[in-house]
């Protein structure tokens, strides 16, 4: 389906597809399907500095008729008030379980990947190079010194950074179960 950009009213951006790590890019394509499967239509836009155009730096960052959101939440909230939700049909009580075990998935996924990218030693010369790559010296080194130092402060202050990697994929192992029964009902 061809949207013309005049009957758009939501603009998905999302960091170039060089720089950008795992946890956005899961961030951006849940965003994606989740407004896909609610009907609203959406354009994406890649940006450079999309990371810089949220104020809080979280993904997904959308451009909406009526105000910018950033995260998944503010996404949810958007969708719900337009009245297309996809849970809609759903009763209280069966809202609540969808609620948790997608806070409990995504706080938990999103966290092990972030963890996986930027402290694990191979991916993280990695994950350094590649945020860097769209820029030019002395900011392609700059910038992901930064950004490391920005993520592993985050990975403390959740408790996080003293864990080992075995313990991170025991996470997503456990998330993958959770994504397993779910599936099944």
């Amino acid at each position: 389906v061809i949207m013309s950009e005049e009957n758009v009213v939501v603009e998905l951006y999302e960091p170039s597809a060089g720089i950008i790590s795992p946890a956005e890019l899961a961030q951006c394509t849940a965003a994606k399907a989740y407004l896909h499967i609610s009907g609203i239509d959406f354009i994406t836009r890649e940006a450079r500095n999309a990371e810089s155009m949220s104020v809080s730096g979280q993904f997904p960052l959308l451009r909406t008729d009526t105000c910018p959101l950033e995260g998944f939440p503010d996404l949810i909230k958007y969708v719900s008030a337009k009245g297309k939700s996809p849970s809609s049909t759903l009763d209280e009580r069966e809202k609540a379980k969808l609620d948790a075990y997608v806070a409990l998935v995504q706080e938990t996924m999103i966290t092990a990947e972030t963890y996986l990218a930027w402290k694990q030693k191979d991916n993280a010369a990695i994950s350094k190079q590649r945020y860097g790559a769209d820029y030019c010296p002395p900011l392609n080194y700059l910038l992901p010194w930064l950004k490391e130092r920005a993520v592993k402060h985050g990975l403390k202050a959740n408790g996080w950074l003293a864990k080992t990697t075995t313990e991170v994929k025991l996470y997503f192992a456990l998330n993958s179960g959770i994504v397993s029964l779910l599936g099944s009902r």
